[in-house]
């Protein structure tokens, strides 16, 4: 079940021209509607405002100078009344005239929810602009000439010239103090119905040793990639079944378990240690032409895509998948109704696709599987790409892949986040960084930090981490510590020797 909401403005055009007065029985009027997924419209009810030039119509002119720009671009109440709707939780998603979320309300900060607040809105989702440190959370846009827009961390403008021609407020959400209006108003369900209906439908608490993964990596044989290879190879023994992807065989060790693809030639060559260098798209492309062709990982649940700088717990990695398809069963209507569907899931940089996903690429891989001819400079990058994020640069997956869900015929679900490190809204943390700053000023080299990570595994809680770091030299890294416990994920783990450490103390 699902629904959206619009708005509907009766207005006399003869009454619309800048300056003049418009009576308050020609003003614009404005109903909001819930459709439901009968095509029943529920009428919420109507408010009036007084008529101003918006920004949110199609053709707007640029206006002649500086401060014209920027007075058109100021953001109003008014302008922002249809930009409304609430989900059949009875969750309200609106645009504010404010540089933060006024009070009561609270930043969209979850990819799926901005892709929410796009449809409900009836706006282009442009899907992730920005990552690491960037992070915005939801973003309403408008550039002069174009359509608004919303974007997940958007870049805030640093020019005078993006400053004076866009402007971007916060995607804002609040759930109701009561539901009893939007139950009479039938805009959703109590969760006690939908949890019925989704063990009608055959969803069951996930018991994660029934799990079935099959993990693959892409790589260059970098030095360091040599190096890695056998803790990469023992945690991946430990997967249901695996894959090493590359653009040539590694000499001198086993290559059993190695698949080589073939890749459009690069300007950087395959020496050069900046080969692909954030462009590991282009590599991931051939590797996913031969997993959907191929059929090798068919007869399992998920697809896990990690990197070899990834240190990887399977046993982990398989309870946070069941504790993520816990939580979405008992989550949102719209996130029940999604457990049994196509999904992707983020863990930081790296990515989980479910069979039902798998399936319905194989189906738009024709489209999909397109990437940029060699005569260009995106080479090699996936064709959707094109006009995104990083293009024709760089063609990363933590951006990618973010990007193809929202660029798919029948529209995947994507939970979690997309950058390591960052904990996920009502879901935990699945991806550790050792480049983050709360880390890294630990001062532990990775040896060291792999012990560290190795005693907090017998700590119940936070507040037992802090007591027996009370006193010591990383009493104040107590809790980023801890954060380490039930991650499956430790990203940049380039140290072998380290990794080792972390493998024999904690995944034996």
């Amino acid at each position: 079940m699902w629904f959206v909401q619009f708005s509907i403005t009766y207005v006399l055009l003869s009454s619309f021209s800048h300056g003049s007065y418009v009576p308050s029985e020609q003003r614009p009027r404005h109903h909001h509607f819930v459709v439901n997924h009968h095509g029943s419209a529920i009428d919420l009810g109507s408010h009036e405002t007084a008529h101003k030039p918006s920004l949110l119509k199609v053709g707007v002119k640029k206006p002649a100078s500086l401060t014209e720009v920027q007075d058109d671009l100021k953001p109003r109440s008014a302008m922002f009344a249809q930009e409304s709707f609430t989900d059949e939780d009875g969750d309200r998603y609106n645009v504010h005239d404010t540089a933060d979320c006024p009070h009561g309300w609270r930043l969209v900060t979850g990819f799926q929810d901005c892709r929410k607040a796009a449809l409900g809105f009836q706006k282009t989702f442009s899907g992730l602009e920005a990552e690491g440190s960037a992070r915005r959370g939801c973003q309403y846009r408008h550039r002069l000439g174009e359509e608004p827009r919303l974007f997940f961390n958007t870049i805030a403008p640093t020019s005078d010239a993006a400053i004076s021609t866009q402007k971007s407020w916060p995607v804002c959400v609040r759930s109701p103090q009561s539901s009893q209006l939007l139950v009479e108003k039938g805009v959703f369900r109590a969760h006690e119905e939908a949890e019925a209906e989704a063990e009608d439908d055959g969803h069951h608490h996930v018991d994660p040793k029934k799990i079935k993964i099959f993990c693959f990596a892409w790589t260059t044989w970098q030095t360091g990639a040599y190096a890695l290879l056998p803790e990469v190879r023992r945690a991946m023994d430990k997967c249901d079944g695996h894959a090493i992807f590359s653009n040539e065989l590694p000499t001198g060790v086993n290559k059993s378990d190695v698949i080589a693809v073939s890749l459009p030639e690069q300007q950087t060559p395959p020496t050069d240690a900046r080969y692909l260098y954030h462009r590991n798209m282009v590599g991931l492309m051939p590797t996913w032409d031969h997993i959907l062709k191929s059929n090798i990982a068919d007869d399992y649940d998920w697809l896990v895509n990690i990197e070899f700088d990834h240190m990887m717990i399977p046993s982990k990695l398989r309870n946070m998948i069941a504790e993520y398809t816990n939580r979405l069963e008992n989550g949102k209507i719209d996130e029940q109704l999604s457990v049994n569907k196509s999904m992707m899931l983020m863990f930081g940089n790296a990515f989980l696709f479910n069979a039902k996903m798998l399936r319905q690429m194989r189906e738009e891989w024709p489209t999909l599987g397109k990437v940029a001819p060699p005569s260009e400079e995106a080479k090699g990058c996936p064709m959707w790409m094109k006009g995104k994020m990083e293009w024709p640069d760089h063609c990363s997956q933590d951006v990618a892949y973010p990007t193809m869900v929202t660029m798919m015929k029948i529209n995947v679900p994507a939970y979690g986040d997309a950058g390591c490190g960052h904990k996920p809204d009502r879901f935990p943390l699945p991806c550790y960084e050792l480049q983050s700053g709360y880390v890294a000023e630990s001062g532990l080299d990775q040896v060291h930090l792999a012990m560290q990570m190795a005693v907090v595994q017998g700590m119940a809680d936070e507040e037992a981490a802090k007591t027996a770091y009370k006193g010591s030299q990383l009493e104040q890294f107590a809790k980023a510590l801890f954060d380490s416990k039930d991650v499956p994920l430790i990203h940049h783990f380039n140290d072998a020797l380290a990794r080792k450490v972390a493998r024999e103390l904690m995944d034996p």
